[in-house]
């Protein structure tokens, strides 16, 4: 294995392979006979000999460009005398990764060398896409209609540096929406439902592995709706709730990627209709809590067991006072509710920490809380929640961190936050916050370290186009933000890591 770390033009007998992009270079073994200095062993026959691609810095990039030359072997030698004028090869490149080809013609020109004088013929071609897993890259020629040579390489495209911005693919992705929801499973963003002029009932699987879509299927799906909520169970994404633009809704679905199949979540028993309400995934159980029934907002909410296909009611007793758009996070043991909004201009800065092993509510510190607010975000760190931005007759700029250990707040520090914010995104790192856009179509965000109490901007290099009402999720290495509204509804996203 080789990692090449400079830009390197090889000109050797055989083939020659440039590609611009960072690369890492994956089983490069000798090849029999000829060149020794890439490809996989086993691969080459024949005229056809690959040298190790080389790199540019050039990361992100959705094409990557190749150069391959090849010596025009005969059976008489180098063929010097028609080199000029009859090269005489087509040579295809194939990744076998993705499927995508190019074939491409060949000019040539004489060269001295080692072995003397002989014929260089070289093609240039566009080569779309070079996937950031591993790719299988076979190299084909023909002479006079006839297969002469082979040769192959697998490489993979290197991670982008620290605080780098890449566009996702936009091919096969779903429709420009806002206001869907979006889970990580471990390998793949799931997106579902949303808004886009109607409501949706269509989704999409994005693989960052391969920079790719698949739709999810329709069969089953439950009906169209936005404002719901998503959570990844480990196998499945649970959705429910929502609005569909004439009803709220009481119903949802249980999607799993690997047989991409919907089955519908049981009715019986279940909580009132509702949209701009929460759900935390506990390990086994969905809790949905909160939200707008289109005449009031709730205090109530139910727990949903997928083993059993059943809901149970949560107690109410010491419950946080109805509400909607308030933000919900699971601790590991408890789910923490805090904030949002009564509608009518009332909005909350007071909240309640549910335990599900004894179904009861405790009531968490107001001292030292942030200013009351809805629209805002909130992550847990494995020891506290990080609540900033939102709502509250004007946007806010200001946030805190709540230890339930003290039942404390520490409101966030202030010097370098980002601008004031409300419908934006929040994910946790491991380390640290990562808050970006905000209505209306803010293309900015910031890092937030509770370590140092400080905050740092995301590059804007290379950033998308601001938007409000997407959705990020985080993979463990990146966040992937996708669709939103940015004045219009959009199908794109991007991937940042920190």
């Amino acid at each position: 294995m080789q990692l090449l770390s400079i830009f390197r033009h090889i000109t050797r007998y055989g083939i020659k392979l440039i590609v611009f992009s960072s690369l890492l270079i994956i089983g490069c073994s000798g090849d029999s006979g000829g060149d020794t200095s890439g490809g996989v062993t086993g691969c080459q026959w024949g005229d056809v000999y690959l040298d190790k691609p080389t790199y540019t810095g050039l990361w992100g990039t959705d094409a990557a460009i190749l150069d391959v030359g090849g010596a025009a072997r005969t059976p008489s030698g180098f063929d010097v005398a028609h080199c000029n004028t009859d090269p005489g090869y087509t040579m295809l490149a194939t990744n076998e990764t993705t499927g995508a080809s190019v074939a491409g013609g060949a000019w040539s020109s004489v060269v001295s060398g080692f072995w003397g004088s002989y014929c260089d013929t070289r093609w240039w071609a566009y080569f779309v896409p070079l996937a950031p897993a591993t790719n299988h890259i076979t190299i084909k020629a023909w002479r006079a209609g006839a297969l002469v040579g082979e040769d192959c390489i697998d490489v993979r495209r290197m991670p982008p540096p620290a605080g780098s911005w890449q566009a996702t693919s936009t091919a096969r992705a779903p429709s420009a929406r806002d206001s869907h929801s979006a889970v990580w499973t471990g390998s793949q963003m799931i997106v579902w439902g949303g808004y886009d002029g109607s409501y949706l009932a269509t989704g999409g699987r994005y693989d960052p592995g391969s920079d790719t879509w698949s739709a999810t299927t329709t069969t089953n799906a439950p009906a169209a709706r936005s404002g719901h909520t998503a959570v990844w169970t480990g196998t499945e994404m649970i959705v429910w709730g929502g609005w569909d633009g004439s009803s709220y809704l009481a119903s949802g679905g249980r999607y799993d990627p690997v047989s991409d199949t919907w089955s519908a979540t049981v009715t019986i028993g279940v909580p009132t209709e509702r949209y701009g309400h929460t759900a935390v995934w506990t390990g086994s159980e969905m809790i949905v809590w909160g939200g707008w029934d289109g005449t009031s907002p709730v205090a109530s909410g139910a727990r949903y067991n997928p083993a059993t296909d059943t809901w149970k009611a949560i107690s109410t007793s010491g419950a946080p006072s109805a509400r909607a758009f308030h933000t919900a996070v699971w601790t590991g043991t408890e789910m923490i509710v805090w904030g949002g909004t009564a509608y009518g201009g009332t909005y909350f800065d007071s909240g309640a920490r549910y335990d599900p092993v004894t179904d009861t509510w405790t009531t968490i510190s107001a001292t030292g809380a942030p200013y009351a607010r809805y629209g805002h975000t909130a992550v847990w760190t494995g020891s506290e929640m990080i609540v900033w931005g939102g709502y509250s007759g004007a946007a806010q700029a200001t946030g805190g961190r709540y230890d339930p250990g003290t039942n404390r707040w520490t409101a966030t520090w202030s010097a370098g936050l980002p601008a004031a914010r409300m419908d934006h995104t929040a994910v946790w790192d491991g380390s640290g916050m990562i808050i970006w856009g905000g209505y209306a179509s803010i293309a900015s965000g910031s890092r937030y370290d509770p370590a140092t109490d400080g905050w740092t901007a995301t590059t804007s290099t290379g950033a998308p186009a601001g938007r409000y009402n997407h959705s990020a999720v985080w993979t463990g290495t990146e966040m992937i933000l996708w669709g939103g509204n940015g004045g219009s509804y959009l199908d794109s996203g991007s991937r940042y890591r920190p």
